[in-house]
């Protein structure tokens, strides 16, 4: 039926990724005669999906059920452009938003020519 009809089908053969991950942490903190248990609990998604052979996106993020915001975020994009592969890596909140968007070559021996452009959480600019 699918060599008849392939159109009439999904391709579920693109490579991909996503694992979830539930953590729950206990503190008991003890200061000047006062005795407090914290909980903390967080939800974590990380995947990664190829668009086609030159295409790939990975994201992750983090949700703290304690304090109801997402904490850690961040998306990458690759592709594969033969020689030279180009990436766009962003963190779209939180303490360490930033971007960095770099075109490099592939090879070990040429690693230090790359173009780079990149504004950290630690930058004056991003805010």
């Amino acid at each position: 039926m699918i060599n008849i009809n392939p159109d009439a089908y999904l391709d579920f053969s693109v490579p991909w990724t996503i694992a979830f991950n539930y953590k729950i942490d206990r503190n008991r903190l003890i200061s000047e005669g006062t005795d407090t248990i914290v909980l903390t609990q967080t939800l974590s998604i990380n995947g990664d999906l190829s668009l086609s052979k030159n295409w790939k996106i990975e994201f992750g993020t983090n949700y703290d059920f304690t304090r109801k915001q997402f904490s850690y975020s961040s998306i990458n994009f690759t592709r594969n452009l033969h020689c030279w592969e180009a990436s766009f890596n962003w963190i779209p909140f939180g303490y360490m938003k930033s971007y960095n968007i770099q075109i490099n070559v592939k090879s070990s021996l040429l690693q230090d020519l790359k173009l780079q452009r990149r504004r950290t959480w630690y930058d004056t600019g991003v805010r």
